[in-house]
This record gives C-alpha cells, structure tokens and sequence, in this order.
C-alpha cells in the first residue's frame, strides 16, 4: 500500500465511510480538554496514594491505561518467576479506581460544553446549534455510532434528537438486545467499553437518566457512586485482552462488540489511536467491513510524522481493505 502525506477532508470522503462510525477519546477531547490523560492525571494525583503516584513517576508518563499495563506485565512476569507480586495487585486496583473516580469527577456539566460554534447551523426558530446538537447531526449521517468513550458526550448528542437514536435501554431505562417495533429503524450507539451513566445490578445492565433544572446527569451519578447504589460499567483494564474478557462478562457489552464484529460497508475511525485495543482491532478485521477512513490529528505534526502515523494504522487495519486518512480537524466540518 502507497502511504503519503496528502490527506483527505472529511467531507470529501464522507459518503463511502458513513456506514459506521468509530469513536475515541479524542472526540472527548475536543468538546473538553479535561478529558485529556494529562488533565485526568493531574486531576487524580491529589487523591492518590504516594505508591500510585509513583508508578506513574517511574514509568514516565500521566496515561491511565499504559500504567495498567505495565503493572499489569509486572505481575504476569512475577508470576512467571514464581515471586510474591507483594502490593501490585492492590495498585493495580487503585490505579483503576482512580480513573473510574476521576472521570466522574471531572466531567464538565453539559451546559458548559455545549456552546454554539461560530459556524454552527441555524435551528428552524433562527438559534444556532449547541455543540451537543452538530454532533448530533454528524451522529445523523452514520448508519451506526460505536464509541470507547467513557464520558457522557456522545450520550448527550443523542438526546439532542431522541427520535433519531437508540441505545437499547428500553423498558425501566434495562438493557434489552429485542428491540420494539417504534425503535427499529432508528440509528444505534454502543458504548464498547461501558460509560459513566451505564450501571450493573441484580444482574442486568441499567442506564441511569436525571437531568432537569434540578439535578444535571453528573450530580446525580456523583449522589449514587457516593451511596454505593450504583458502579458504572467501566471497562477500564490496561491490557486489550483483559479489557476483552471484561466485555465477554457482561451482556450488554458483549452485544456491543458482537455488533461491531457484523458490520460491513464503510466505517470511519475518529478519535481512537488503537494502542491497547488490539480487541477492537480484532473486531474491524472480523467484520465485512471494506472501507476505513482515519483521522490523524495534524496539528504539531511534520509531514514524516504523518506518513509514520498512516503506516502504525495500516499495520492494524490495512490488509485487502481500503484505507483512506483525512485530518481530524475537518470532521463534522
């Protein structure tokens, strides 16, 4: 495959990738820096403790998922040798913990996010679109959105036009595969690795809903954490094939990841790097998909780096299936 610098804006390309779309925590990022790993380490240090706090130190880095890793390896390894894993296992857990806390903790209110752009459309009453509501729109034009996200963003853009989603919690807001005849034809979002608003109890999977003048959706998950009422359904391991034996856990997620693994056409990855999710890279190569477009984030990137950015994508998902690459920047654009 002839890789180059040139790259595609997302408009060009749109038509041919639409049938899907892939979403990661780059998406977050661009609604709120805060959802940065940088952001969200620097946020959870105050509350770590000063063996956790110096994992991250010691490996050189503020993201979540590569300490969970490398922990993770220590303690394979220890294994191995038959030496005692002494308090890694513990860390491990409080490492995981701390994501899960601080996510929820930093997850900015909706109506902080969901200002109009400067070249938002204009609604049928003459007001600009919130944020929430062209990437509804973006949502609008896919066959099917399939997020990593843990936060309630993609959530949100969906509300912003209830008629045209669904996210199969039906009856009582519980998951449910059976899908009642009003909601058939309408556009399906899957949370791959589970989200904040997404909980487990008595054996089912339950989505929580609070949001009024009264009580926004992050307050009342901060209320139920607090009581010990609900646990989110948080894939948040630090290696892909743990993350994986988490999704086959559980019901709803498996049903996610089955989802992916059937769909065919085009697909469109936005957001995502892949590193860590060799599960979901698995899933693409499974499926009947023929067409991926990539986003690569350009800005501070040499043209070099661009085509080396091209070349660690096709080696996960190149193979017999067209790849194409536009800048992110221009999606939804």
């Amino acid at each position: 495959m002839s890789l180059h610098y040139e790259l595609y804006t997302y408009r060009d390309i749109q038509a041919a990738h639409g049938d899907a779309l892939l979403a990661g925590n780059g998406l977050s990022i661009s609604f709120s820096p805060r959802f940065s790993y940088g952001s969200l380490f620097q946020a959870a240090v105050p509350g770590m403790e000063r063996t956790v706090s110096a994992i991250f130190e010691a490996l050189g880095t503020t993201n979540f998922e590569l300490a969970l890793r490398e922990v993770n390896q220590a303690i394979a390894l220890n294994g191995l040798v038959g030496n005692d894993s002494g308090r890694l296992p513990e860390v491990y857990a409080d490492i995981r913990q701390s994501l899960v806390r601080v996510v929820q903790r930093v997850h900015p209110e909706k109506t902080d996010i969901d200002t109009p752009s400067e070249d938002a459309p204009l609604t049928p009453t003459g007001r600009k679109h919130g944020r929430l509501a062209e990437l509804g729109l973006q949502f609008a034009r896919c066959g099917a959105i399939f997020t990593t996200s843990y936060d309630l963003i993609p959530y949100w853009a969906i509300l912003t036009s209830p008629s045209s989603f669904k996210d199969f919690y039906f009856e009582a807001c519980t998951f449910s595969p059976h899908v009642p005849e009003p909601y058939i034809d309408r556009i399906p979002l899957y949370f791959l690795h589970g989200a904040l608003h997404l909980y487990t109890a008595d054996g089912f999977t339950r989505k929580i809903v609070a949001e009024s003048r009264q009580l926004t959706l992050p307050r009342t998950l901060d209320q139920l954490y607090r009581s010990r009422e609900a646990l989110p359904l948080f894939v948040s391991e630090g290696r892909s094939r743990h993350k994986l034996s988490r999704i086959l856990d559980n019901e709803y997620l498996s049903f996610c990841y089955e989802a992916l693994k059937r769909r065919s056409g085009g697909l469109t990855v936005f957001g995502l790097s892949l590193d860590g999710d060799e599960h979901i890279v698995d899933a693409v190569r499974e499926s009947g998909i023929a067409r991926i477009a990539i986003g690569i984030y350009t800005p501070g990137l040499t043209p070099e780096q661009i085509v080396l950015e091209q070349a660690r994508y096709a080696s996960k998902l190149g193979g017999d299936r067209e790849l194409v690459f536009f800048d992110s920047v221009t999606f939804g654009r």
